[in-house]
């Protein structure tokens, strides 16, 4: 039990930090690209409700993942299920909240905040496609995902300025929100799987409950496992 509470605390430093870094990298690269965030950081009810109401076609897009699953889609899900899954379902919801969080501000800042600003000097339309592609590249876990994880990032780039005035805050709320319930579904999904797999073993539900628990530890293990 204690190995395995090493592996969750690992799994979240390591989410928190890794994010927490690209974050730092933005930051310093707006310095020296003389690009200005600070006027970009105002919250307000606006920025906030524009950045949650543009996670409703990603989780569209997501629902209809799980509505019409073709092969690449599936290559998809498999992956993360077998790698990210578990770890997921481990965690408990403000613990996924918390690494959506810092997903969204750590790549928004170095992506949209960095990145596509830096470039906008060859111009908008190609700074926004470069950052896009640079996004779906690092997110390239298979080809399919590295096409989505693409059109994400343009979408993600769009927002920086759909309000009229450029805020970052759109963005950075879009896809914290978006990642939260995507982690959410995602640990929902293993044990839900994990649970079925084990009953059609083990018909007795309680067998199943504890069996699934050690199952998920087992996985998690695995999953930090070099």
């Amino acid at each position: 039990m204690q190995f395995e509470e090493s592996n969750h605390r690992n799994f979240l430093w390591f989410g928190l930090s890794f994010e927490f870094g690209l974050g730092v990298i933005g930051l310093l690269g707006c310095w020296l690209c003389g690009v200005n965030l600070l006027s970009q950081w105002e919250i307000s009810a606006t920025s906030l409700l524009w950045g949650v109401v543009a996670t409703l076609p990603m989780l569209l897009l997501l629902v209809g993942m799980e509505l019409w699953p073709t092969p690449p889609v599936v290559r998809i899900k498999d992956f993360i299920y077998q790698t990210l899954g578990p770890m997921f379902a481990r965690c408990h919801p403000l613990e996924l909240l918390l690494l959506a969080i810092s997903a969204g501000i750590g790549e928004e800042l170095l992506f949209r905040g960095f990145v596509q600003q830096s470039l906008e000097g060859f111009g908008y339309w190609p700074a926004l496609v470069i950052a896009s592609i640079l996004f779906g590249i690092v997110h390239a876990v298979t080809p399919t995902y590295a096409v989505l994880a693409a059109l994400m990032g343009f979408y993600f780039g769009y927002l920086l300025d759909a309000t009229g005035e450029r805020n970052l805050w759109v963005p950075v709320i879009a896809h914290g929100l978006y990642d939260w319930l995507a982690f959410l579904w995602i640990a929902h999904e293993v044990k839900k799987r994990d649970k079925l797999r084990i009953q059609e073993d083990f018909p007795s539900p309680e067998t199943a409950e504890v069996l699934s628990e050690q199952e998920l530890s087992v996985e998690a293990s695995n999953s930090e496992s070099p």
